[in-house]
């Protein structure tokens, strides 16, 4: 019944677009994998600022979790056991110390809510465009010097938050992200945004302040986007 009720949350949320932040408060809120283990109803796991250097591997086999926060502590890598997790709709791994994903991230295909921002991650793997369901990624505040062409593959992605990278080019396939609505990439070290521009036909607000745009180059992203935000 917990697996049918979480796969229900999963396609409603994905089918309003919503874009939460915390587990509705009628969740049952538990912070460890213990309290956790009898749960009859879905519920969040809250282990933020819980001094964690790995993921107790018990969190691995809980059933009904809609929430999973790691944030504020110091995880370094993520175990290959993270791809069990493949009914989870929240994640959140913010300031949670992570420096590498492992592909197995991959296989978060409920993913709808994925919190990376305030970590030093370098690079992401190509899994991340398997993320299919994936409405809202933050990546704000890492060490992100590129993203990998398979992001373009996050067709149901709205928000995507880079700021604070260093990131000097976007990929072309950005471009394929049809259901963007939101882009911020504050703070980097972009020239230019990709080409094809005007197939992102849902855009509303692009974010480009901190970057070194030259003028000839914003002129051509506001006559491709004449509907969108852009604020350099």
């Amino acid at each position: 019944m917990v697996r049918v009720t979480l796969s229900l949350l999963v396609c409603s949320l994905v089918l309003s677009g919503c874009f939460p932040t915390q587990a509705p408060k009628r969740f049952t809120v538990y912070h460890s994998a213990a309290e956790a283990a009898g749960a009859t109803d879905l519920f969040h796991l809250d282990l933020r600022g819980a001094g964690l250097t790995e993921v107790p591997s018990d969190v691995f086999s809980l059933q009904g979790m809609a929430k999973l926060t790691l944030r504020d502590n110091t995880l370094n890598t993520l175990p290959v056991e993270f791809g069990a997790l493949h009914t989870l709709p929240w994640l959140d791994l913010g300031s949670a110390g992570v420096k590498n994903l492992p592909p197995e991230i991959g296989q978060l295909d409920s993913l709808i809510t994925f919190y990376l921002s305030g970590n030093q991650l370098q690079s992401l793997p190509p899994e991340i465009g398997q993320l299919k369901a994936l409405n809202y990624l933050n990546l704000d505040h890492n060490k992100l010097a590129e993203l990998p062409r398979e992001i373009g593959l996050l067709q149901n992605l709205k928000w995507l938050r880079l700021n604070g990278n260093q990131l000097v080019v976007l990929p072309d396939e950005i471009a394929d992200l049809e259901n963007l609505e939101r882009l911020y990439a504050r703070n980097n070290k972009l020239k230019a945004l990709p080409g094809d521009l005007d197939k992102l036909k849902n855009i509303e607000w692009i974010l480009l302040e901190g970057n070194v745009i030259p003028e000839e180059e914003r002129e051509r992203i506001r006559t491709a986007l004449p509907n969108c935000e852009v604020v350099f």
